[in-house]
């Protein structure tokens, strides 16, 4: 194969792969544009400290609604459905 036309190939090869698509600069997003998707989660934090403004720390308010209890099966005993 000619070399002049596997560089393009491989460069290309590495932009898809999945360790360079992670990283936003080898897509050709501007860095800033890096710092909108957490804004949902520090804007939440916020909200939450105006509310309670004693809370030093801020935790997530949060109810579990799974199942409370449950009855523990050996490994020997299970069986696949």
């Amino acid at each position: 194969m000619n070399q002049s036309l596997w560089k393009p190939m491989a460069m290309s090869f590495w932009i898809c792969s999945s360790e360079a698509a992670t990283q936003p600069w080898a897509m050709g997003v501007p860095p800033q544009f890096t710092a909108v998707a957490p804004m949902a989660g520090y804007l939440a934090h916020w909200r939450e400290s105006l509310d309670d403004p004693d809370n030093k720390i801020m935790r997530p308010q949060q109810v579990y609604t799974g199942v409370c209890l449950r009855h523990y099966e050996p490994m020997k005993e299970r069986t696949i459905m």
